[in-house]
């Protein structure tokens, strides 16, 4: 694995972390906006919505989205740029006139959808409105998709975030000076959109430069590009109604309320996955270039460093979401506490999405997509089937469990056949270390949380939130090393019991003293070596001092240099 590729690799990483942490950020505090200004209802209604207008925009796309990541970087390779043109602006044109077309259908279908999903005529505006967005999603996913192909990694993060900043300034501006309900968020979007789709094109065109001169000549392989893409039609319209059957049946079998309940679960579950979609972004050209010219020991290389990194990430947020998942949901109002269950049991399905790496990615970059159609299809069936089974005894924690079980499936299928078709597989003995270090770390906040009583829930959210990630950036960063021997972690209990003869001679309480402690030794290098420290201590002084106070929580860093 040559360094410019791992460079490339981590460069691309870089750009797509800060990207997919400033658009979950915006996206989180969107969600939670919608759930404190409109309530969980039109949460819901809002959830159905884009759920209903992002699964017309997939499909919308016919698959196109792959074909540019699979030719772009084979035609740019070989300096195509007739045939680079030609699917440029085929995939383009038909994108644009299918989007269309299904915006005209939600449109005029609008009431019977609204009978259909939640059985309510305030839906059916709503969804009128919301059609205008369709061509909009479709064209940005598209433009997404080229900057993406071209390794423009940190343009294709813009793009793609630009609309996450955008529909909360136009919400903001919308709710202020022109209605103060649900068509807000929903005039929010498609603005946001066209500006996003605006700025996208602008960018294409110094990117891209030969597609939009006239001298060059248009080449369009048809048969190629749909051979390719068609599949993916049907993946995409299976994958769109995967990904969002839990919803849309939560709103056919319960109500609009229990779907906005159950949104806020969903969208945090995704931090466990955010890994995966962060590394996703560049390497998914290089798995197409390196596949096309036959490097498939580089290729291995390059996919069980980047699960191994993808599984780090999403191992330590499902953690986290154990620990702090109802505060995160008490950010959203008190009545969202009770998706808590349901929070556990999307992240377990999205760690197991994390912890297959870019299975699903890789088989359809190297022109096995008709077996993720395959695989796609049965985990449709799991989730349909679940769901009809559970959400009527179980509410929204039944789809969760459907969910979760589907996700599980298709991945599984998915790893299975990299390592039959392209003779990969991503595990090494080193994916033991976020084992270590995650469970080191959750085991010290865990014991923390129940010991200290803290002013509120976010005092506590933010500062043992913070402690776990650092511990478990530490302990990571200290397992990398090779001499493990070095490094040496303890963890002690420890208690002071006065005896009943000494209380009665000192007229005391005397009770129990407790201590807990938790202490690593981290060799920065062979002088310089570092000690956090963490201890807790309850009754201390056996509860005889005049404040009474119930704890006291200690926390230091030592550094110690030897010649």
């Amino acid at each position: 694995m040559e360094y410019k590729e791992i460079k490339f690799l981590s460069k691309g990483a870089l750009f797509s972390s800060l990207g997919s942490i400033t658009g979950a950020a915006l996206g989180y505090l969107y969600l939670l906006m919608l759930a404190r200004l409109l309530g969980p209802y039109w949460l819901g209604v809002y959830a159905i919505g884009v759920t209903i207008i992002q699964g017309a925009a997939l499909i919308s796309q016919l698959g196109f989205p792959f074909s540019l990541l699979r030719f772009i970087p084979i035609y740019r390779t070989t300096d195509d740029h007739s045939s680079l043109k030609g699917l440029f602006w085929f995939s383009l044109s038909i994108t644009l006139v299918v989007s269309c077309l299904a915006a005209l259908l939600l449109t005029f279908g609008a009431k019977f959808i609204s009978q259909i999903f939640i059985k309510d005529d305030n839906f059916i505006r709503p969804l009128q409105f919301f059609s205008l967005a369709v061509p909009l999603l479709s064209i940005h996913a598209l433009m997404s998709s080229m900057l993406r192909g071209t390794k423009n990694i940190g343009a294709m993060v813009f793009i793609q975030c630009l609309p996450d900043f955008l529909i909360i300034v136009l919400f903001l501006v919308f709710l202020r000076y022109f209605t103060m309900d649900i068509f807000a968020a929903i005039l929010a979007c498609s603005g946001a959109y066209f500006f996003a789709v605006a700025l996208g094109s602008k960018m294409l065109f110094f990117r891209l430069p030969y597609v939009f001169k006239k001298e060059i000549t248009m080449k369009v392989d048809t048969a190629k590009i749909l051979l390719y893409s068609l599949p993916l039609l049907f993946f995409e319209g299976m994958r769109s109604f995967f990904i969002r059957t839990d919803v849309l049946m939560i709103g056919y079998f319960l109500s609009a309320k229990m779907a906005g309940l159950y949104s806020p679960a969903l969208q945090l579950s995704f931090l466990v996955s955010f890994g995966l979609y962060m590394f996703n972004q560049p390497f998914a050209p290089l798995i197409s270039e390196y596949y096309h010219h036959k490097k498939i020991e580089e290729l291995a290389k390059l996919y069980k460093t980047t699960t191994r990194w993808v599984f780090m990430i999403g191992f330590s947020c499902f953690l986290f979401l154990i620990l702090f998942g109802k505060e995160m949901l008490q950010l959203f109002g008190e009545n969202f506490v009770q998706a808590y269950p349901a929070l556990i049991i999307l992240s377990a399905g999205q760690l197991i999405n994390a912890g297959v790496g870019s299975a699903g990615l890789s088989l359809i970059m190297t022109g096995y997509q008709r077996f993720v159609f395959i695989t796609t299809v049965c985990a449709n069936i799991i989730n349909i089937v679940f769901n009809l089974i559970l959400i009527p005894r179980l509410g929204i924690t039944g789809a969760a469990i459907a969910t979760a079980a589907a996700v599980g499936v298709f991945n599984i299928m998915n790893l299975s056949y990299v390592k039959v078709a392209i003779n990969i597989q991503p595990y090494t003995i080193k994916f033991y270390k976020p084992l270590v270090s995650g469970g080191v770390s959750f085991l010290a906040v865990f014991v923390i949380k129940h010991l200290v009583v803290f002013a509120n829930y976010i005092v506590a959210l933010v500062i043992l939130g913070g402690l776990f990630f650092i511990t478990f950036v530490l302990l990571s960063a200290a397992l990398r090393f090779e001499e493990q021997e070095k490094y040496i972690f303890a963890f002690a209990v420890g208690q002071v019991m006065p005896s009943d003869d000494y209380k009665k001679s000192m007229g005391r309480l005397a009770k129990t003293e407790g201590h807990l402690e938790a202490y690593y030794r981290i060799f920065v290098n062979r002088y310089l070596s570092i000690s956090p420290d963490f201890q807790y201590i309850w009754n201390p002084f056996g509860k005889d001092i005049a404040d009474d106070t119930s704890g006291i929580f200690v926390g230091g860093m030592r550094a110690q240099v030897d010649f």
